[in-house]
């Protein structure tokens, strides 16, 4: 197929060498420290957090990852430019740095032992060894506004308590137009700082956008708060918010970014209790454990290729403590940050794995940034989540067994989790060489509910196994469109086999998911892909819009079941939100020769059974190929 477009993402690669001449090369090594410089192996940084807070990290930058280094965290990357991206990959010899959103659970000291007659196992929750008061009170209140942003700020007494009264008269409409800022605050990497609050308004609205930064430019983000939101209504309200500071920093500032959410003639009435910060005797689990990923003794080999996992397994995550009722189910009280875990004896002497995947997106993605040869795993949320993002290129990586982590506003739980995704905003994306498995939902989607334009992405040579889906696509605002978006060379196999299935409440196992479709127009091309075997169908469309996909030039394939050769299995579904009385019938379930008809789809593909999954390294694609 001959391409004729051209994009930022594929010029990546090309100005990282001439942008690196005249910019910095910085090191990670797990026996890193980061007080050193990091501009060699020998004084490198240790931590994913320090590339992010240390401000140093600048466009033309590379940022290398030592070889068969493990790194325990996320990374939220620094962005370059179209002109100078940032390069992330590794250095030296050996496998794939990894980066694993997990803590590991092996140790029978982290697992409190049932009460008699029980088989419920508890992880030890994180004690405080101390704590410090930030002396919130006694630092500066103060408000900043821009633009359009009317609103002042004043001192109030509230029947003895001292207090500080927020009037809006006009929100400017976007974050930073009214900041309210207290400082200067006193933090320190790893400490969790608490601050507690009472809080009414003349008018309920979600208080959001919390957050501790550099008191001066850049304002670097140390941390944002949990909870992310809190509800303010008319009567008194005590939040108590949580901050995991990434840095050390004697004055820090507390901000409250109200120009989005704070309405018009609205007052904001807040009283400070406490401040304070948290010194813990280990690690504390967060806002949840999205799965626990299990290797039974003796079945673990650290020198084996990672892909070899047929003998790793997912414990089953449950919703109440009386779900928990076999051995390795297991539930995560948000209350006290524990997992309670039935076992016949303490998990850690029945596994050499045990990994509390946690919710996090083991890397996110910005603008002009190249991730290349890294291997990302057991994070509860997404592998890369592209936020609004532009200009990347992701290459060569592996990223397996990722999400689970439960999701908010559903009416009942609900769970998640992609390899890679691109969210609300994307833009001339390359994605090569890539191998992903064990994903609870999909391995590549683009979604969102924006009016924007998903443009210049290509997905290409990748292997795919063992994901629910391979690829998902929905659009719910008619202002938003796909044009230039091209899947292909890819290798999709096994989907609905993985991990997740058995514990779904929605089992859709297939290669091609789409649920709503509002986009005013359609250009995505898949062609020259392989799609074999699906659980639950190999085309899985809610929407009715198959037809304005160019899908064709590809191998198709499930073998024969019950008698039935997959040829002639149902396998093609679309039109699934559609009413039986509908207008044109009801949902879509036909065969593959019917499809074709139907769609005018895959005219020159072909319903045959391709080579056997190869999980070995991807050979880059060919210049016959490329063209």
């Amino acid at each position: 197929m001959l391409r004729t477009f051209t994009f930022a993402a594929v010029l990546c690669a090309a100005v990282i060498s001439a942008a690196v001449a005249s910019a910095t090369d910085y090191y990670l090594d797990p026996a890193g420290s980061d007080a050193n410089d990091g501009t060699s192996p020998e004084t490198a940084w240790q931590t994913l957090e320090h590339i992010k807070y240390s401000g140093l990290v600048q466009p033309g930058d590379r940022v290398l990852l030592k070889r068969g280094g493990l790194w325990r965290g996320h990374l939220d990357a620094p962005s370059g430019t179209p002109e100078a991206p940032i390069y992330y990959g590794p250095y030296g010899e050996g496998e794939k740095p990894t980066i694993y959103s997990s803590i590991d659970l092996t140790d029978p000291d982290l697992w409190i032992p049932p009460e008699e007659g029980s088989s419920i196992w508890k992880t030890r929750p994180a004690l405080i060894l101390g704590s410090e008061p930030l002396g919130m009170d006694q630092a500066r209140w103060h408000l900043w506004t821009e633009g359009e942003a009317k609103a002042s700020l004043e001192k109030t007494d509230f029947d003895g308590q001292t207090g500080w009264t927020l009037k809006c008269q006009k929100s400017g409409g976007r974050d930073n137009a009214i900041q309210l800022i207290v400082s200067p605050l006193p933090v320190s990497r790893d400490l969790e700082i608490v601050m507690k609050l009472r809080l009414r308004a003349s008018r309920p609205f979600k208080m959001r956008n919390i957050t501790l930064n550099k008191r001066e430019k850049p304002w670097n983000q140390w941390a944002e708060s949990n909870p992310k939101t809190v509800e303010v209504t008319g009567e008194w309200t005590d939040a108590e918010l949580h901050f995991l500071c990434g840095a050390d920093d004697p004055a820090a500032r507390w901000t409250f970014f109200a120009g989005s959410c704070v309405p018009d003639d609205t007052e904001l009435d807040i009283i400070p209790l406490e401040a304070y910060a948290c010194f813990y005797d280990q690690m504390r689990l967060g806002s949840d454990v999205g799965n626990i990923i299990l290797t039974p003794k003796g079945q673990f080999d650290k020198n084996a290729d990672r892909t070899d996992d047929s003998h790793r397994r997912a414990a089953f995550k449950r919703w109440t403590a009386e779900d928990l009722k076999e051995n390795d189910d297991f539930w995560f009280d948000k209350q006290t940050q524990q997992v309670w875990y039935y076992s016949d004896v303490n998990p850690a002497l029945k596994y050499d794995e045990c990994e509390a995947a946690l919710h996090y997106h083991a890397i996110i993605a910005h603008e002009y940034q190249i991730f290349e040869d890294l291997a990302i795993g057991y994070a509860a949320c997404h592998g890369i989540a592209g936020l609004n993002s532009k200009g990347c290129v992701i290459r060569g990586c592996d990223i397996f067994w990722i999400g689970g982590g439960e999701i908010g506003g559903y009416s009942s739980p609900t769970r998640f989790g992609n390899g890679i995704e691109f969210w609300a905003v994307g833009e001339d994306h390359l994605v090569e060489n890539c191998r992903v498995w064990e994903v609870y939902d999909v391995a590549f989607s683009i979604q969102g509910p924006a009016a924007t334009n998903y443009r210049n992405i290509v997905w290409r040579n990748n292997t795919v196994w063992n994901c629910e889906q391979s690829f998902e696509v929905w659009l719910t605002s008619p202002e938003s469109q796909i044009s230039n978006c091209v899947f292909e060379y890819n290798r999709c196999y096994d989907a609905g086999f993985g991990w997740s299935h058995v514990q779904r409440p929605n089992k859709n196992g297939t290669h091609l998911l789409n649920y709503d479709m509002k986009a005013k127009s359609i250009d995505f091309k898949f062609h020259h892909n392989i799609f074999s075997h699906a659980r639950n169908g190999l085309t899985f469309f809610y929407s009715d819009r198959i037809a304005e996909f160019d899908i064709d030039e590809n191998t198709w394939w499930q073998p024969e079941e019950e008698g039935v050769a997959g040829i002639d299995q149902e396998l093609f579904l679309w039109g699934l939100w559609r009413k039986k009385d509908q207008e044109g019938g009801g949902p879509r379930r036909v065969s593959y020769q019917r499809y074709r008809e139907m769609t005018g789809n895959d005219s020159g593909s072909v319903f045959a059974e391709p080579p056997a999954l190869d999980k070995g390294p991807i050979a880059p694609l060919t210049e016959t190929e490329e063209q």
